[in-house]
């Protein structure tokens, strides 16, 4: 606890130094994995970035994309598993030539996540506030859980351990106390953990506990922080995509950058899954994220060469391999500006052209 503490209270004083943020966040995902290994929880391993156990995502776009199987095969075991999964979601692509958008999430982030049987439910949420409290040294008088007073099976650890002050019931729209989970008759039940950052009064959503159960059965209790998000609310900084690695590499003062940084770091992972921006499904996301990179990037003082830097140091930092990811988006970014410039075409043409030139995997 003294150790992460100590290093929030370092990046708080020092928010212009992204490498303490980067420290911060490996420091998270250190203090997750130690303090549910010593609960006794086993670890899972990761899930690649293109689910092969979720058929109803593009990208695995949160831990339970990888766990699906274990819940729906009833293969929990007793003692529960923990895991830390990169994810992507990808609805940030959709709106990244929209002027008027400002993107409140990061399109690629890490997450740290539980799962368990249902029997142990009251477990599970003391564990999540035993973590943030205690491992984290988080003030308590800063935490506040959003809470459907319909939901009595998971309101009754918190009255039972004295902490029914945090509880905060029944003030968002219903659909922010449920979760869907792409899988006919399934659905879920949740309460959100919001903290207080050090310079706002505003308490904001970093996590979530969530009861998994059909018409006729409990099957599962899961728990999940997305570890940008918790960095960022705990920071005070305006978005999970100041806390995210690409923050480290690319400037994201005004909006533009951001937008930029949070599709180039999408980007890069997605060509290091092997997709390329061609007609599928994945690859036309990539291709909105590479021409919103296009578009935006003349509105900025980020050169394709800073592109490319950028996407080769996010590789180094985030996966640990250097490929031609960040050549491809600053060639990709370059061609795309050049046709659009000397011949105008049609998008259908400009996206044939480009698909033609684009190298393969």
């Amino acid at each position: 606890m003294k150790m992460f503490n100590r290093q929030l209270k370092t990046a708080i004083a020092s928010p212009a130094d992204k490498a303490q943020i980067r420290v911060l966040r490996d420091a998270f995902c250190s203090e997750f994995r130690g303090h549910f290994l010593e609960a006794g929880l086993s670890e899972y391993p990761p899930g690649s970035l293109v689910p092969e156990t979720d058929a109803t995502v593009l990208f695995t776009g949160s831990t339970i994309s990888t766990l699906k199987p274990v819940f729906m095969e009833e293969r929990i075991p007793p003692q529960g598993v923990f895991m830390v999964q990169q994810c992507l979601r990808t609805q940030n692509a959709m709106t990244i030539q929209d002027e008027a958008f400002v993107p409140r999430w990061s399109s690629a982030f890490m997450s740290t996540g539980t799962l368990s049987q249902y029997a142990d439910l009251d477990k599970v949420s003391a564990l999540f506030w035993s973590f943030l409290t205690q491992r984290l040294g988080l003030d308590q008088d800063k935490i506040k859980v959003h809470i459907a007073s319909s939901d009595k099976d998971i309101i009754r650890f918190w009255k039972a351990a004295g902490l029914e002050q945090h509880l905060v019931f029944d003030t968002k729209d219903p659909v922010y106390y449920t979760h869907k989970y792409g899988i006919d008759g399934v659905r879920g039940r949740n309460c959100n953990i919001a903290i207080q950052g050090p310079s706002s009064e505003e308490y904001r959503d970093i996590g979530n506990i969530i009861v998994v159960e059909t018409d006729h059965k409990k099957l599962a209790v899961e728990m999940a922080y997305g570890v940008e998000t918790a960095i960022s609310r705990m920071l005070g900084v305006p978005t999970p995509i100041h806390a995210a690695p690409m923050a480290e590499f690319l400037p994201t003062d005004t909006v533009e950058e951001s937008k930029i940084a949070d599709a180039l770091a999408a980007s890069t992972l997605i060509l290091n899954a092997g997709i390329r921006p061609v007609a599928t499904n994945r690859g036309r996301v990539l291709r909105r994220y590479l021409q919103g990179i296009a578009e935006l990037q003349p509105r900025t003082n980020i050169s394709s060469e800073t592109l490319q830097i950028a996407a080769e140091s996010f590789e180094q930092c985030s996966l640990g391999v250097r490929s031609d990811a960040g050549a491809f988006v600053a060639k990709y970014v370059e061609d795309y500006r050049l046709l659009k410039a000397n011949s105008s075409p049609d998008r259908g043409k400009l996206n044939r052209t480009l698909t033609q030139s684009a190298p393969q995997p």
